[in-house]
């Protein structure tokens, strides 16, 4: 896609990353919904890279995937991710940020 006149390099730049963004989202959300969770993941790190204000439901998904992975510090990790950003997922993420944690020691 060629950049408009109306925007700087840079701001084309962010236009596209944040497009980029919304489009390895929703790419992540099909592969969880089929149960693929190792392609979902690879989806969502992209979406959530470098994102300025990213989603946290991208991060709730990511951990739900690592879950399921058996990967229980990752999906510690993005769960706590998620429980940093304002909104509705925060306290539940938390919640299960400190349950994932709890599965590292078992899982070997």
């Amino acid at each position: 896609m060629p950049k408009p006149s109306m925007f700087t390099d840079e701001q084309f730049k962010q236009f596209k990353n944040g497009e980029m963004a919304v489009a390895h989202s929703g790419l992540g959300l099909v592969y969880f919904r089929r149960e693929k969770y190792d392609e979902s993941a690879k989806e969502l790190e992209a979406a959530v890279q470098g994102e300025a204000t990213p989603d946290p439901s991208d991060f709730f998904v990511l951990g739900a995937d690592y879950q399921n992975l058996g990967r229980f510090k990752e999906a510690a990790d993005a769960f706590s991710r998620c429980g940093k950003l304002p909104g509705t997922l925060q306290d539940q993420c938390n919640q299960y940020a400190t349950a994932a944690l709890k599965e590292v020691p078992a899982a070997k």
